[in-house]
């Protein structure tokens, strides 16, 4: 997709993704902008979970700040469910990241709205272009690793600059 052209370091990202019931492997892009050796955006990290199904999903991650150590290696613990649509913010601000993720479940007992929030604290979080390089939507040329299928419907890119 064509560059943001955003130069920030405090923004919010937001999207739908529907994991299918193959779940997503590790170092898989939601959002990712590469530039030579810089990177920034959402996805998933290297922490792996896997359900009473089979089915293998990567918790969210990000990537900031010339692909920091702090933020690449961040452990968010949020891991999005295979088969429904799941509602994922991620905020930078200048000293900390946030990370929202929002989906329903149902069980014999009835619907369940399902909020879990991640914070880094103490992280700083420097201005990132997304003006160059090539922007991914659902993959990250970085590990030639997975390419997402069937994980969206209507992509719109959404994020909002922070006074």
């Amino acid at each position: 997709m064509p560059p943001l052209n955003l130069n920030s370091r405090t923004v919010t990202f937001t999207m739908w993704i529907y994991p299918g019931a193959d779940g997503i492997g590790a170092s898989t892009g939601l959002l990712m902008n590469r530039n030579g050796s810089d990177a920034a955006g959402l996805g998933f990290g290297s922490n792996l979970r896997t359900n009473g199904q089979g089915t293998v999903m990567a918790e969210l991650g990000y990537a900031w700040s010339t692909n920091s150590a702090a933020a690449s290696g961040w452990h968010s613990g949020l891991y999005p469910v295979a088969g429904v649509w799941n509602f994922v913010a991620l905020v930078i601000t200048n000293n900390s990241t946030t990370m929202y993720l929002y989906y329903c479940s149902s069980d014999e007992n009835g619907a369940t709205t399902n909020l879990l929030k991640a914070v880094l604290n103490n992280v700083t979080n420097t201005s990132e272009a997304f003006g160059g390089g090539t922007t991914w939507i659902g993959s990250d040329n970085w590990s030639n690793g997975p390419q997402l299928q069937r994980f969206h419907d209507e992509v719109a890119g959404v994020y909002q600059l922070h006074d």
